[in-house]
């Protein structure tokens, strides 16, 4: 039995690109992370190391079996070996204590993190590396939570604090980043008609269940957006893992089977099903013994080519991808080896000129400052994914548990990808529940994914808005590009207007919206006004000049005070069915 083990030695690079890490492994079979090294934390030619234990400082009556090398692109001298058995600790002070394998583990974690931006830094790198939740997690549990074997180098990924990572060689990339393209640089689900529809980051703790995790983020959330409203909504992870026939979903599972699960039967609520918190025991399924307070299935999946249009396409159209990251490590032999870890896609961006990245950490050592996008950066012009990671939130870092990462090569970089379908059904939701909103009041409606609701009121147009919180935007086409309107404002609010002056541009009052007009306003050029359900117009004393009003059901138009509205020639004032118009003094001419 030891209770520590340390290496001395050196290594010498080969290739532009090398990898090496030294296991040690006990008679279990289990392994321990005796030293890793790539690029990102030893950029030297050749690295002398003494006393080498990262997760062997300090361990806990371990009975070793052997030690492992893995070297690629490099040559490794080993001299010493040494540990301390477990008998020869010297008093009850030194008895293991978990506390104090996390000190030291977070120590570590910092003087690797510091070695990371100093490379970052010196090589131009667009993200910055933290101490994450991902990168103080054991080597065996990171193995099982990032999908990868002993052969695979990682880059540093589970140090990713924030800005944008790279995966794949500039050089490589399949097509130039400063190309046309018809879509729209920047789109993202977390802003699109001013909500949030991604529900919280989950923690998928010791699990292998990211692919569980992705289908069932993706399902939350096109559940809100087919309703067109956010859901308070949680579903079982646990439930769609264990029960999608995956022999063992603890190491892992593919992409397609919980969606096929969710498909053809369904998932039901977290509080139903919870997460086993890493419980090996609760692997077999048991959703035939509980009761779901919700289950929700989807019409379908479909699989997108891991393509940039394509990936895009889908993204705008279809709601949040379930998709992979691979990352891929060539070894001497011709044999490649990967990171496999599934997240949901959200949205994209472009990279431009000046753009601000991140802001670099002093006690991470480097200098206070903002990284800020150079002219002349061949990156320029690349897209980059946002990511939704299924490992919560971390304090280090101004992402909330999401990530940004250029692809230079999809069909290396990119896991099998998919949209699902709706129709979604739910225990607590029908199809008339989908609310069918003009939040904006431009005429145009929002009812979310899927095709246009069998309740929708004669009045709504057949094509929905694009961007159903913005009155100077209409609908979108499939490249994510908006129809701009004529100018116009939205009233959420109260709101007088006592001005004697003429207007050009077009107002929408919306619910919980209260216009009152005291002056004398003049409609000219484009300017319309919509009182939208919810919304309430008052001409109080004031006048509407060469008015062209468009009235709701639902909506309230008060004339009081001998308030005036002349309508334009041409113009009628009509008042739906299920308006409400008061006058208690004044006219409509």
């Amino acid at each position: 039995m030891i209770n520590g083990l340390s290496i001395d030695g050196a290594f010498t690079k080969t290739d532009k690109i090398y990898f090496l890490r030294i296991l040690l492994k006990d008679v279990y079979g289990k392994e321990y992370l005796v030293m890793e090294s790539y690029n990102e934390i030893n950029d030297e030619d050749k690295v002398v190391f003494s006393n080498y234990c990262e997760e062997t400082a300090y361990m806990n009556n371990v009975q070793p079996d052997s030690i492992k090398i893995i070297a690629v692109g490099v040559d490794v001298q080993l001299d010493k070996i040494r540990y301390i058995r477990s008998k020869d600790r010297l008093s009850n002070r030194d008895t293991y204590s978990a506390d104090s394998a996390r000190s030291i583990k977070k120590r570590q974690v910092a003087a690797i993190i510091k070695k990371i931006n100093t490379y970052n830094y010196n090589h131009n790198k667009l993200w910055r590396a933290g101490i994450t939740q991902l990168s103080l997690v054991n080597y065996e549990d990171k193995k099982r939570i990032l999908c990868f074997n002993d052969n695979s180098c990682t880059g540093g990924i589970e140090y990713y604090a924030e800005g944008i990572f790279e995966i794949g060689d500039i050089n490589d990339r399949e097509r130039d980043g400063l190309s046309r393209s018809s879509y729209i640089d920047s789109f993202d689900w977390r802003n699109r008609h001013g909500k949030n529809w991604m529900t919280p980051n989950r923690h998928q703790g010791k699990s292998g269940f990211c692919s569980a995790f992705t289908a069932v983020g993706v399902v939350e959330a096109i559940t809100r957006l087919y309703y067109n409203q956010l859901i308070d909504i949680d579903l079982s992870e646990q439930e769609a893992a264990c029960c999608n026939g995956t022999s063992n979903p603890w190491v892992g599972m593919t992409m397609g089977a919980p969606l096929k699960y969710i498909r053809d039967h369904g998932v039901c609520d977290e509080d139903a099903y919870p997460f086993a918190n890493d419980s090996l025991e609760s692997l077999n399924c048991r959703s035939s013994t509980i009761t779901p307070h919700e289950l929700i299935t989807i019409e379908g999946y479909v699989s997108v080519k891991r393509n940039e249009d394509k990936m895009k396409k889908a993204l705008i159209n279809h709601g949040p991808l379930a998709s992979n990251i691979w990352y891929w490590y060539n070894n001497p032999d011709g044999t490649k080896d990967t990171i496999r870890h599934a997240m949901p896609i959200v949205g994209f961006g472009k990279l431009h000129e000046g753009d601000t990245i991140f802001h670099w950490i002093e006690s991470n050592g480097m200098g206070n400052g903002d990284y800020t996008v150079r002219p002349g950066d061949p990156r320029i012009g690349e897209t980059y994914w946002i990511y939704k990671n299924s490992y919560g939130t971390d304090l280090d870092s101004a992402l909330n548990g999401y990530m940004h990462v250029i692809h230079y090569n999809y069909s290396n970089s990119v896991g099998f990808t998919y949209y699902c379908m709706p129709p979604v059904t739910t225990m607590n939701y029908a199809d008339s529940d989908i609310i069918i909103s003009d939040a904006d009041g431009d005429g145009l409606y929002f009812w979310g994914l899927g095709d246009k609701p069998a309740h929708c009121p004669s009045w709504v147009p057949d094509t929905p808005d694009g961007d159903d919180s913005n009155i100077n935007y209409g609908s979108i086409d499939e490249y994510g590009n908006l129809d701009v309107l004529p100018a116009g404002y939205t009233i959420k609010d109260p709101l007088t207007y006592s001005l004697n002056n003429s207007i050009s541009y077009r107002l929408g009052i919306v619910d919980g919206g209260i216009y009152t007009i005291t002056g004398t306003m003049t409609m000219i050029g484009d300017s319309k006004i919509r009182v939208c359900e919810g919304g309430v117009l008052i001409v109080d004393g004031g006048t509407i000049q060469n008015a062209d009003i468009t009235m709701v059901p639902g909506c309230t138009v008060i004339i009081r005070n001998n308030g005036k509205i002349n309508m334009a020639l041409g113009k009628t004032f009509e008042a739906p069915l299920g308006a409400t118009v008061t006058i208690e003094s004044g006219e409509i001419n």
